[in-house]
């Protein structure tokens, strides 16, 4: 027990570095291939950028490589029965494994010199964690309920097919200790080894690993969405007002203004891309044009309801589409020329009939004075009847326009809406969190 206690872990690193080279291969011909194990567990999404300047996924990552190196065996029975050593990675060879997408924002990032486990076998597992960004081109037309796919290419920098090769452990990376983010959900984290050709005419594998996630809608339908379908509804339950009350196009256009200041904010959300219009832009875009015909139909209705000092007839096509029946004040202007009628005859039997009695006579003038003042009030009267009355049945006919264009946006917004929401469930390329737990 005394011999076994005599060795220790610093004798036994001493007497394997003891010549031990950390560039060449842990090969003990040039000819044999040194097949690393690679795996990858993604431990946190900490950010997906998607500003003006660049589109980047920021992740937090656990790599795990191991291999066999011939140069690192020993003898537990002659080594004090120590069959496990932790040795800092740099005094040993590792895999020159790099992220061929990932951004160096300071030059090149040196790798983490965490401690390798090494088993008196030679079998060498290193594992440590990166925090990387790498860019991600986001597809944005099902917008907030967009999925993103962001390819992590890891492979080596230098060695070919036939010197290091590349296995991964798993067709999906490990998920089991994800840290759920508040903005985006993982819905995958696929594998896949891809093969490409070098300058040289060799060959190189690397591993692809795909972070599929789905973007959290609630807070835009919750802040964003709610508000706008509850302005939009507002605005057009505008044409419920009276025409009369004079608040009518206010209230279209103060609404109008309050949908552009949501569409700002939604806006500054997104990346600037030509390619395609997210689905929450053509929904702000369809509600902003509906209120905006409608406050056009707001201007056009007033119009009908307040005529000019000459008013016209409604015309007969007009009371037809809107079945406002016959015209009901074309008989003021009968009665009107009943009236003229009657007064001249009666100017003319008073001219005719002379009398001799002088007071007879002035009574007479005096009377016919009388009933001329008594029709022109009358046609007066009649006249500023005739015109109430074709103002009432504009007016009537910008109620029944109103009641019409109400629902008509109506029936035009429901279906927008109701498009927009369940876009998400029609969508062949959304899969539902519930079927990816991890």
């Amino acid at each position: 027990m005394a011999e076994r206690g005599a060795v220790s872990e610093h004798d036994v690193i001493s007497k394997l570095l003891i010549n031990y080279s950390t560039s060449a291969r842990p090969v003990q011909h040039p000819s044999d291939i040194t097949t690393v194990y690679f795996d990858v567990a993604l431990a946190q999404i900490v950010q997906l950028y998607q500003d003006t300047k660049e589109q980047v996924l920021t992740t937090n990552l656990w790599i795990r490589q191991s291999w066999t190196d011939k140069f690192l065996t020993w003898k537990p029975e002659e080594n004090g029965g120590i069959t496990e050593l932790h040795i800092n990675s740099e005094t040993i060879w590792r895999p020159d494994t790099v992220l061929y997408n990932r951004i160096h924002d300071e030059g090149w990032s040196a790798t983490p010199d965490t401690n390798a486990i090494i088993q008196h076998t030679g079998d060498v597992f290193w594992p440590y964690p990166v925090t990387v960004r790498s860019p991600c081109l986001l597809d944005v037309s099902l917008f907030p309920y967009d999925v993103q796919r962001c390819p992590l290419e890891f492979g080596s920098w230098t060695y070919a097919e036939n010197k290091l090769e590349l296995v991964n452990v798993s067709s999906q990376g490990f998920t089991g200790e994800f840290i759920l983010n508040g903005e985006w959900e993982l819905l995958s984290f696929d594998a896949d080894i891809h093969i490409h050709r070098n300058l040289s005419g060799g060959h190189f594998s690397t591993i692809e690993y795909t972070v599929e996630i789905s973007r959290r809608a609630l807070y835009y339908s919750y802040y964003v969405v709610g508000p706008s379908v509850l302005l939009g509804i507002l605005a057009l339950l505008g044409f419920c007002l009276s025409s009369g009350t004079g608040e009518k196009l206010a209230m279209s256009i103060t609404t109008l203004l309050s949908l552009i200041v949501f569409f700002q904010l939604v806006i500054d959300k997104l990346p600037p891309t030509s390619i395609n219009i997210p689905l929450i832009g053509k929904f702000f875009g369809g509600v902003i044009f509906l209120v905006t015909l409608s406050s056009v139909m707001t201007i056009f209705v007033l119009s009908l309801h307040f005529q000019g000092p000459k008013v016209k007839p409604v015309p007969q096509w007009l009371r037809s589409m809107f079945f406002m029946g016959p015209p009901k004040v074309c008989l003021f202007v009968l009665k009107v020329k009943v009236v003229r009628k009657d007064d001249e005859s009666k100017a003319k039997v008073n001219g005719g009939t002379k009398s001799s009695n002088p007071d007879v006579t002035a009574i007479s003038r005096s009377l016919a004075r009388i009933e001329q003042c008594v029709a022109n009030f009358v046609e007066d009267y009649e006249k500023k009847s005739f015109t109430m009355g074709l103002r009432k049945e504009w007016e009537f006919l910008a109620r029944q326009i109103d009641k019409c264009l109400l629902v008509i946006f109506l029936l035009a917004f429901v279906v927008m809406t109701i498009s927009m929401l369940v876009s998400d469930l029609v969508n062949p390329n959304y899969k539902s969190a519930t079927g990816h737990a991890h």
